[in-house]
Order: structure tokens, then C-alpha cells, then sequence
């Protein structure tokens, strides 16, 4: 068992840089491959070293063996590649899958925001979100509401 304070951690891939953790406080157990953060802020970059995503939460629990995390209360994700914002209460984020997602099951914590300024402008709401990290694409499966502006 080891805790950090103020700690920054570095995720590098076949030589290149491609996340940034930061948080107040990290807790690491090696006997079950699990991680867990207060004050979290990450930055995720591409091939080319370009930030493409960055965020934060007050909590995060990780199981490095399986490659689920888990984002609590406050959470921002803003995507510079595809110029949107989530915000949400609760999101799970799988590794291997690239999927990142919310209870539908708990209404109180699936509720997801996401917003963009490209043309077309949106704002939606919504639960039981769905998004991938191959294709961008997102979905809900309950309630959804929003405005859309266009230029047009």
C-alpha cells in the first residue's frame, strides 16, 4: 500500500506521453491492482503529443488489472478533437472497450451534459449515457433533452 500527496503521474506508451494524472491525494494497493484519488485532473494526448482531452473529479477508483475507472462528483471532460464538454456526477471509463459510461439503474448519478460551440451549437441532457472512444459517437438510452443552433 502507498499514498501520494500532491502526486503526478505519467502513463507513457511504446516512448510517447499519453496521460497526466494529478490529484491531492492517491492511494495504490498493489495486492489487488487498485488505485484511488481525491482532487483528480488529467490530460490524455495523441500520437503527435497534442493534448485531446482533458478532466477532473473530486474522486476516482481505478482497477489497473482491469482497466475500469471510475469518475465521482464534479466531473468536466472536455475533447479537443471533437470540441465538446461533458459534464456528470458519476462515469465509468473501460480501457478495453473505450467506453465510457453511466447507470442508468441510478438516475440520481446517470444524468450526463454535453455541450459544444461548433456549428452546429448544442446543449443535451440526458441518461444512460453511451460513448465511444473509437468512433465519438455517443447515446442515450432514457430521457434526453437539448436545443441544437445552427448558423444555417
Amino acid at each position: 500500500e502507498f499514498v501520494f500527496t500532491n502526486p503526478k503521474y505519467f502513463r507513457i506508451n511504446e516512448g510517447k506521453l499519453n496521460m497526466e494524472i494529478t490529484a491531492s491525494t492517491i492511494e495504490q494497493y498493489a495486492s489487488d491492482e487498485t488505485m484511488y484519488a481525491k482532487n483528480i485532473t488529467f490530460e490524455l494526448f495523441n500520437d503527435d503529443g497534442e493534448k485531446s482531452a482533458e478532466g477532473k473529479g473530486n474522486l476516482l477508483s481505478a482497477n489497473l488489472e482491469t482497466g475500469l475507472y471510475y469518475l465521482f462528483d464534479n466531473i468536466i471532460i472536455k475533447s479537443f478533437e471533437k470540441n465538446i464538454t461533458i459534464t456528470a456526477s458519476s462515469i465509468k471509463w473501460n480501457d478495453e472497450s473505450e467506453q465510457l459510461t453511466t447507470e442508468i439503474n441510478n438516475p440520481s448519478e446517470s444524468q450526463v451534459f454535453i455541450t459544444s460551440d461548433d456549428d452546429p451549437k448544442f446543449k443535451i441532457q440526458g441518461y444512460g449515457f453511451s460513448g465511444s472512444g473509437f468512433d465519438h459517437s455517443f447515446t442515450f438510452t432514457g430521457e434526453v433533452s437539448g436545443e441544437i443552433t445552427t448558423n444555417k
